[in-house]
């Protein structure tokens, strides 16, 4: 989906995370340079750094779908994604070993939000 967003120019520039070619160090310079230029110039200014912490975990995955449809993701791909995260079935690891029960799939009461972390595609779904 990063591709498919990158090739299509649906990323807003100044998203920096997960994607090709762009780094936090030249987020950070970046960053520096339009402070220093605010400096400068003596402009006021408000500078907000979200920290989306949980992101992935927050995305309405009714939401994501009709986002997805809207930038030209075909229906069966947007399905896919959705339908594998509802049907997920959790298992806890430790170093004892898996657990044999699990959360999840046709275990949910109420269906969960969110893409998951590591997945790859939350970071274009964000």
């Amino acid at each position: 989906m990063m591709d498919y967003g990158e090739r299509h120019a649906l990323m807003a520039p100044e998203q920096y995370g997960s994607r090709k070619q762009k780094s936090s160090s030249d987020h950070a310079t970046n960053k520096r340079l339009s402070m220093d230029i605010l400096r400068q110039s003596n402009t006021n200014a408000v500078y907000v750094a979200n920290d989306a912490k949980s992101c992935y975990d927050r995305i309405i995955l009714m939401v994501a779908y009709v986002t997805m449809r809207n930038f030209g993701i075909p229906a069966e791909v947007a399905k896919s994604t959705i339908s594998t995260v509802l049907n997920m079935k959790h298992y806890v690891r430790t170093k004892y070993g898996d657990s044999t029960t699990y959360y999840g799939g046709d275990k949910w009461t109420t269906k969960p939000h969110g893409c998951g972390q590591g997945n790859g595609y939350g970071p274009a779904l964000w």
